[in-house]
């Protein structure tokens, strides 16, 4: 499999106020870890940090095709990747928000290049499952990814919410009438299922029937329609689109 580069990457930092920074040397280095060694295309991955002076701001950062969301603990950082490869996870601590960074740790993650399935294992012995709404202000990042069997859509949403929450995609992800259209206006929470720090929900949306061929591409998020094209060829896919806000895809063409 053959994807271009998608220049997809989120940074986003936390505040605290006047942390006491070591400049002794004296401290170990910070450590960062990962919760798996080896994951997949669209695979989440959590990255957290240990050993930094408390009160610490956390700048999260990874090399392009990776895209990096802070939990609502700044220690921790959901990744997801949308190309196969080695990447580099680096999490910078400054004393505050804008100051001169103190230190630094990274970490590499191999991708390998199947496609992650974001089907929670079943059955599920699950007491407190719940469907919540999408937050009204949220946005989502739409990323195309062509894979050996198809077209998917890896979406990602702004906002963080709880217990592994995925993005609930309904609609006509068929193909019918030239058209394909995903809806999303909630979440599925799993209370038992995946890690219970809060992050980005996120949505592997299956498009595999699309032959070659342009099409309608609608998505709708929280009631609110986005409608543009896709021209899908042998070589590739060029996606039409003119939105910045609300929903957000990129990159707009892939190459096989």
């Amino acid at each position: 499999m053959k994807c271009s580069p998608i220049i997809l990457l989120m940074l986003m930092i936390s505040c605290a106020k006047d942390p006491q920074i070591n400049t002794s040397g004296s401290n170990p280095k910070p450590s960062l870890s990962f919760s798996k060694t080896d994951v997949k295309i669209a695979e989440p991955l959590l990255a957290t940090t240990s050993g930094q002076t408390a009160g610490s701001v956390v700048h999260w950062t990874t090399n392009e095709n990776g895209h990096v969301g802070v939990s609502v603990s700044t220690d921790s950082a959901f990744l997801v990747f949308t190309n196969s490869g080695t990447y580099t996870v680096t999490a910078t601590y400054s004393s505050t928000n804008g100051a001169t960074p103190y230190d630094s740790s990274s970490a590499t993650i191999t991708v390998n290049d199947s496609i992650y399935s974001n089907v929670p294992p079943t059955p599920l012995d699950c007491s407190a499952d719940s469907i919540k709404s999408l937050l009204p202000d949220d946005e989502l990042t739409v990323s195309p990814i062509l894979t050996d069997s198809g077209l998917v859509f890896v979406a990602i949403s702004k906002k963080i919410y709880g217990n592994s929450a995925f993005l609930n995609a309904s609609g006509n992800l068929s193909g019918a009438g030239g058209m394909y259209e995903a809806d999303l206006d909630s979440t599925l929470n799993y209370v038992c299922y995946g890690s219970s720090i809060p992050g980005q929900a996120y949505s592997i949306i299956s498009m595999i029937d699309a032959t070659n061929g342009t099409y309608t591409l609608i998505f709708k998020l929280n009631g609110i329609t986005y409608q543009g094209s896709f021209s899908l060829t042998s070589t590739g896919i060029t996606i039409n689109w003119k939105y910045t806000q609300g929903i957000i895809i990129s990159p707009l063409t892939v190459q096989k």
